[in-house]
């Protein structure tokens, strides 16, 4: 079998192990040996002879096909022998290719004897050219001298009984070297031989041949063994070969190393120009940062970049390239681009070590410091100031950081540090971010200067500076030229830069009462960054004091979104809800916003409405007085909550607590113009439209360009009929806001009193187109037509908004209202003014207007309950106490009302209806005297009322003062023709009127036009008929 095959030992030149490399060649014919004595078979088998015969054979070479040597070891001619005969007996191993096509580690080359197969054995022996067992193939046949000596003889084939050589081992004798035969074992019967090698077929016992002849030499010449083995060094070098390029190449995985080490050794070469160049860029960069302007510091970013790229393999250099991105977004604001590419930095340095690559603690820290994470980038920067407190760019970030968190002391100190190292603009600029922080503007308006001096296209100190000059009115206007001066050179800024701007021009006009253009302003603001926190709440207090709750509390919550730690956003949101009538919720958020901020104006103030909404008069006065008590007077809302105070005082009776209240405010407020303000804004509320003018007078002394005082002042002139002068003013505040709220329609009202009906259309459909869609302007505007008694302009609006906010109790009342000025649908009028007073009971003015509604319609009962109500609400409500006297003077009860009308009076020194009541009240008790005073100071007080010129008349012409009878009534019935409801008097006018000029033709047309209007049962129909019949002969 395979394996069981004489084997020659090879050359020791050939390089095999020791013993067979030792043995010397053979050089003459080897003797015959006894069976076993080369090959060790196991047992049992050495029993059983196996006939070599029997052997499947190889498939026959050629004789001249056989190599004659070794590879590289060419015999001496003495030992090469001639061919065999072709007659010569086979042996099992003839022909064998014994040489593995590929060779494995430890794998023996050993040459075998040559021998031919022949006949039908040699196709038997060919079976097993190709081993099934994926064994290497045997080396072929080599010439290795003459034949065998005894072909016949079968002593050279034994098996061994026991030990010796195993099957398939070679044994190599050192006691003779010259033999080499197989050992094949002998025959056994077929149950052994198939308990050895399980029914394998077996070869014939009969056929056992001679045994292997000695090959004649071992001997290989060189020649012959060179081409193999160049061919093995070959393949180990190109083996070699792949193993270095693959592994070299995989290390391209490896970017610290590169492929083959690449990057490695670049690294290593560059290292004395990668720090050169980041010293340079570093230096570079901290100069033009140094300078604190937008563009500089743009280009400092660009000349970074083109650092980097050309030392890609420097990655500190990469990392302060990622910090310069990031320090520009917290001074100047975001920049995409470069906010992208230092992202894509600081992720391709991920892996890095802080300590093992420069910078990338540093830029870390400021991305934090961007993404709001500041108690982190806190850490890192501590870190890094720790090992070097001098580091400029760290105190930068850092210093950075405390204004964000508004630690103005931590802001002070990183800044003075920083200064202490760097003599720059920034350094300057910081320190006075710092000091305004802390509301030290002395100091900040000194560092702003400074940065001024070392670097004069500074924009940021230009804005502080103005900024600062805004928050006195004295030198507001200053500061707009300053700001606009900054928008001429905004080349010089960054986006943000030009937003603050705008902002604070927003500002600035919002405190002027500039309205339309500060929500002009706040826009602008918006387009440039559409989340900055300050303009978003800007715009929405623009918008509330416009009357656009809805829009305006989008825009508070925005702000407080963008800007959570903004607290007027915040009281903006709950404010808004309030007016919007969502008491509850507002409630619920100003209490915690109290909670939050107890020594906040504003929150206490806004607290204390939302509780007085919600009926809770107490708490509300308790929130005011609370307020009032701060002792920082430079909080504007302090003006406010006195008012707030001084009118709930009022409402509860306390009228001497009100005075001592709004004393108290003159008092600590002298040179304020909000206090005036807000005192004649209460006068004009009350009707006291003298005094109302006198306080806007003063606010106008103070700051002459306080928008709303000349506009208020404006309105308080209309309400007294001083229309020229009135419009005089409107024209002013139009001037400088052409968009102010309210304005349209109060010129609307003048143009139409004053008969100029195509302008007044004018100003109400520029008044109108407003408020196309927005329900708030819908509703301002339609309680403004309500008020001003234009019912047919009013209802559609209203029920409009109705459809829209059917659960709103204002637009109830005021659709009510506009239905109760129309006078033609009371029943209608009163349920809306009910409902009203139903959504929203702690209103004292809807528990007016439903009493009001219901003394028209003649309901006594309702009447009474709803005018004590509102009376209980608020007992310094004249036209409370006005109807009531109405009421009580229809009940008979006359002396209660002259009471409640003189106690209106009180209230409302100009409250003009109330004295006209009161007139009358004296004229039912027959004091005639009285009655024609205070008629007389109606008519005064309202000269172009043609119902008080009438019933002035009428008492004259009563009285016998016919002459002065004469003049009012001839004025009332010329007021009346442009007043179509008082014709169901002009009759009654008519007959007074002929009366008092007695019988003259010129009384003809007033009897004529008793006689068209007057009652058919009139007993002054005959004196008609004849004073007309006697002048018309």
């Amino acid at each position: 079998m395979l394996g069981e095959l004489p084997l020659r030992a090879p050359d020791a030149s050939i390089g095999l192990p020791s013993p067979a490399s030792v043995l010397p060649a053979p050089l003459s014919d080897p003797p015959v040996r006894t069976p076993g004595a080369g090959v060790d078979l196991p047992s049992p088998a050495s029993e059983l002879p196996v006939p070599l015969t029997d052997l499947p054979s190889v498939a026959p070479r050629r004789y001249s096909e056989a190599p004659t040597s070794l590879p590289g070891h060419a015999p001496p001619p003495s030992l090469v022998a001639p061919p065999p005969p072709p007659a010569a007996p086979s042996s099992p191993d003839a022909g064998l290719s014994l040489v593995p096509t590929g060779r494995s580690f430890g794998d023996l080359e050993l040459p075998l004897p040559p021998r031919t197969p022949s006949g039908t054995r040699a196709a038997e022996v060919s079976a097993l050219d190709s081993d099934p067992f994926g064994e290497a193939e045997l080396p072929p046949p080599r010439s290795l001298g003459s034949g065998p000596r005894h072909a016949t003889s079968t002593s050279g084939v034994m098996r061994e009984a026991g030990g010796g050589t195993s099957f398939g081992e070679v044994n190599l004798e050192e006691d003779d070297p010259t033999s080499l035969e197989a050992s094949l074992p002998e025959a056994r019967d077929s149950a052994e031989e198939d308990m050895e090698f399980g029914a394998v077929p077996q070869e014939d016992p009969g056929r056992i041949s001679a045994a292997v002849p000695r090959p004649a030499s071992a001997e290989v010449s060189d020649a012959e063994q060179a081409p193999a083995v160049r061919k093995r060094l070959g393949a180990r070098l190109l083996a070699g070969l792949f193993v270095v390029a693959t592994g070299g190449a995989s290390l391209a995985l490896v970017p610290e190393i590169g492929p083959f080490g690449a990057h490695w050794i670049i690294d290593r070469v560059r290292a004395g120009e990668y720090a050169a160049i980041v010293a340079d860029t570093v230096k570079q960069a901290r100069a033009s940062l140094g300078r604190d302007v937008a563009p500089v510091a743009a280009r400092a970013f660009t000349s970074a970049t083109e650092a980097q790229a050309k030392a890609k393999r420097a990655p500190s250099l990469a990392a302060y390239v990622a910090f310069i991105a990031y320090a520009h977004e917290l001074r100047f604001g975001a920049d995409s681009a470069m906010h992208a590419r230092a992202t894509v930095l600081l992720e391709e340095l991920e892996d890095e070590s802080e300590a093992d690559v420069p910078y990338l603690g540093l830029s870390r820290a400021a991305r934090a410091a961007t993404e709001g994470q500041l108690a982190r980038a806190r850490q890192g920067l501590d870190a890094i100031l720790q090992r070097d407190p001098r580091d400029i760019d760290a105190l930068v970030v850092s210093g950075e950081v405390a204004l964000r968190a508004r630690d103005s002391k931590a802001a002070i100190s990183t800044w003075q540090r920083l200064a202490a190292v760097e003599s720059s603009a920034r350094a300057a600029y910081g320190l006075a971010r710092a000091h305004f922080q802390a509301g030290d503007r002395e100091r900040a308006e000194r560092h702003a200067r400074e940065a001024l001096t070392r670097n004069p296209e500074h924009v940021g100190a230009r804005i502080l500076l103005a900024r600062i000059d805004a928050g006195e009115r004295a030198r507001q206007a200053e500061a707009v030229k300053a700001l606009e001066a900054v928008l001429a050179a905004r080349d010089g800024a960054s986006r943000d830069e030009l937003a603050s701007v705008y902002t604070l021009l927003g500002d600035i006009h919002l405190e002027r009462s500039r309205i339309s253009r500060a929500e002009g302003a706040y826009r602008e603001a918006l387009k440039l960054d559409p989340n900055a926190g300050a303009a978003l709440s800007g715009l929405g207090e623009a918008l509330f004091r416009a009357g656009r709750y809805s829009e305006a509390q989008a825009r508070f919550e925005a702000g407080a979104q963008k800007s959570p730690d903004e607290l007027a956003a915040k009281v903006g949101v709950a404010k808004s809800k309030l007016m919007l009538e969502r008491v509850e919720e507002a409630l619920s958020s100003l209490r915690k916003l109290r909670e939050a901020h107890a020594a906040s104006v504003l929150v206490k103030y806004w607290l204390g409405r939302a509780l007085e909404a919600a009926g809770a008069r107490e708490q509300a006065e308790e929130a005011y007085r609370s307020a009032v008590q701060q002792k920082d007077a430079s909080d504007p809302m302090l003006v406010e909550a006195y008012i707030a105070l001084a009118e709930l005082e009022n409402q509860q009776g306390k009228g001497e607590r009100a005075s001592a209240t709004l004393s108290e405010a003159r008092e600590r407020f002298p040179s304020s113009p909000a206090i005036h303000r807000a005192l004649g804004e209460v006068a004009l509320t009350q009707g006291r439209n003298i005094d109302a003018k006198e306080h806007f007078d003063k606010a106008l002394e103070l700051d002459a360009e306080d928008l709303t005082a000349r506009f208020k002042y404006g309105v308080a002139l209309a309400r007294e009929d001083a229309h020229t002068r009135a419009l005089e003013v409107f024209e002013q505040v139009m001037a400088a806001d052409p968009d102010f709220p309210g304005l349209a329609l109060e010129r609307g009202v003048i143009y139409e009193k004053l008969g100029k009906s195509d302008e007044a259309l004018r100003q109400y459909e520029a008044a109108r187109a407003k408020a196309p869609d927005d329900p708030d302007l819908m509703l301002r505007l339609g309680c403004g037509y309500a008020q001003a008694g234009r019912a047919k302009e009013a209802e559609p609006l209203l029920r409009k908004v109705v459809g829209l906010r059917p659960t709103s109790a204002e637009t109830q009342h005021c659709l009510g209202r506009a239905l109760l000025a129309g006078g033609s649908r009371l029943a209608e009028a009163l349920r809306l003014l009910e409902r009203a007073a139903e959504l929203d009971p702690h209103r004292a003015e809807y528990h007016l207007y439903v009493g009001w509604a219901a003394n028209e319609a003649g309901n006594v009962s309702k009447a009474q309950r709803a005018l004590n109500e509102a009376i209980r609400l608020h007992q310094g409500l004249a036209d409370a106490y006005w109807q009531r006297g109405v009421l009580r003077t229809r009940q008979g009860a006359v002396r209660d009302a002259v009471s409640d009308l003189t106690r209106a009076l009180t209230i409302s020194p100009n409250h003009h209806e109330a004295r006209a009541a009161l007139a009358e009240a004296y004229f039912d008790l027959g004091n005639m005297k009285a009655a024609i005073a205070e008629l007389g100071k109606a008519v005064l007080g309202r000269p172009e009322n043609a119902d008080y010129r009438f019933r002035y008349g009428q008492l004259l012409a009563m009285n016998d003062k016919n002459d002065a009878a004469r003049v009012e009534l001839q004025r009332a019935l010329e007021l009346a023709e442009k007043t179509p409801e008082h014709e169901r008097w002009t009759w009654m006018a008519h007959l007074l009127l002929a009366q008092a000029i007695g019988p003259r033709p010129e009384s003809v047309p007033h009897w004529r036009a008793f006689l068209e209007h007057g009652p058919l049962d009139s007993p002054h129909r005959a004196e008609a008929q004849a004073i007309i019949a006697r002048f018309a002969k």
